[in-house]
């Protein structure tokens, strides 16, 4: 991106519209992905993703620069939505083909099936872990944020974040010892 991400939310609080608009632009997808992950529902994912940026628009001049990347900020709406919408609804439909959106579609038709296979694995291996190492691993290996990143997303240092990464990584690799993860 061409803009500093500190200049647009300064023009964005200010009122800017089309600097906002650039910000959805560049934080839309990894914040969408997060959403995806967690509800595992594409239309559920969308609205939620939507939430997120229509409550940061209308919070935008309460946002204060801490240090933490904006995204951070953002990354911390789309937590709190996605466990509102949990708490609200008691059944969850899931998509397992909605996963296959975050990958590379230039697969042949073999390897797309192990690549189904490996997804949907990976996704009842999340399902094992707790909600706080789910959203570790998720932001840690799927969003590539480092443990200062997170620890501003969940409100948590940065040691405790470590041992529920290291909890979940246990998990997960007896619940994936059929794949080299």
């Amino acid at each position: 991106m061409a803009h500093n991400i500190s200049d647009l939310v300064a023009s964005a609080r200010a009122g800017d519209k089309e600097a906002f608009g650039l910000l959805y632009r560049e934080y839309f997808t990894p914040i969408y992905r997060f959403v995806l992950i967690k509800t595992r529902h594409k239309e559920t994912a969308e609205d939620i993703t939507q939430a997120v940026f229509l409550k940061s628009l209308g919070a935008i001049d309460e946002y204060k620069d801490t240090g933490a990347p904006f995204i951070a900020w953002l990354y911390m709406i789309a937590r709190n939505l996605c466990l509102d919408y949990f708490k609200k609804k008691s059944t969850i439909i899931v998509e397992e083909e909605t996963w296959l959106e975050l990958g590379d579609e230039s697969f042949g038709a073999s390897a797309l099936a192990e690549k189904r296979e490996r997804t949907q694995e990976i996704a009842r291996a999340l399902e094992k872990l707790s909600n706080d190492q789910c959203e570790v691993v998720i932001l840690r290996f799927i969003e590539e944020r480092s443990y200062a990143e997170i620890a501003e997303i969940l409100g948590k240092s940065e040691e405790a974040l470590r041992a529920l990464n290291s909890r979940a990584m246990k998990i997960m690799k007896v619940e994936l010892k059929n794949y080299e993860v």
